[in-house]
């Protein structure tokens, strides 16, 4: 029954840990490729590429996020401006500006999946989860207490990182500004992982998993 156990989280770990590499696909393709390429015009269109890609997913099997439509919209609205010289004072600060922009939005969208009461970590995590887990009242709030947490780790943490690193490319200091991008994105990734360790071996919580994987 133990090692039945072990196997289910190791599962629902992996599948988890895939659905938040989809969500932040779109942002990972949109720094790689401004950075391999030289060019955040192209980086945005690569990103739009990807998010559209993934939304159109959700529509086709019935799934929908806040946070992935969300990043749509914003790549769109990055790739217009990027492509489109609406005003150049405004596309300078846009170039110059552009991943402190990104983390902030993440932060923002992160914040706003709060407010609606669907944190974008909780719509990840409970897919993988069991009906027994999610309709019983008492491990589901316990849940999403648990991911309202990790989703404001993950607010708090890229607007902080997005402010920092704006002032740090203010003063001329972008390679300082990349390591504070990365640290604002590792350290909610890696209070995500424990609240996912601390919600399956909740007393309420992992009897549902152990007999989920005896099924």
């Amino acid at each position: 029954m133990a090692e039945a156990s072990s196997t289910r989280l190791t599962t629902n770990r992996n599948l988890t840990v895939a659905d938040y590499a989809i969500t932040l696909a779109p942002w990972a393709a949109y720094i790689i490729g401004t950075h391999a390429i030289g060019s955040w015009e192209y980086g945005f269109i690569i990103g739009s590429f990807c998010a559209a890609a993934i939304v159109v997913k959700e529509i086709v099997t019935r799934q929908s996020r806040f946070m992935d439509l969300g990043t749509l919209v914003f790549c769109l609205l990055m790739t217009t401006f990027a492509v489109v010289d609406f005003n150049s004072t405004m596309n300078a600060y846009l170039k110059t500006y552009n991943l402190p922009i990104s983390l902030a939005f993440i932060g923002l969208l992160a914040s706003l999946s709060i407010v609606i009461g669907s944190p974008f970590t909780y719509r990840c995590h409970r897919d993988h989860l069991p009906h027994s887990v999610l309709h019983n009242p008492e491990t589901n709030s316990l849940i999403l207490s648990n991911h309202v947490s990790a989703t404001a780790v993950w607010a708090t943490s890229e607007l902080v990182a997005g402010a920092i690193s704006a002032l740090l490319i203010l003063n001329r200091h972008a390679s300082y500004a990349v390591v504070v991008q990365l640290i604002g994105t590792l350290i909610p990734i890696g209070f995500t992982q424990r609240t996912h360790h601390k919600i399956h071996t909740h007393p309420t919580v992992s009897p549902h998993l152990v007999g989920a994987s005896g099924a």
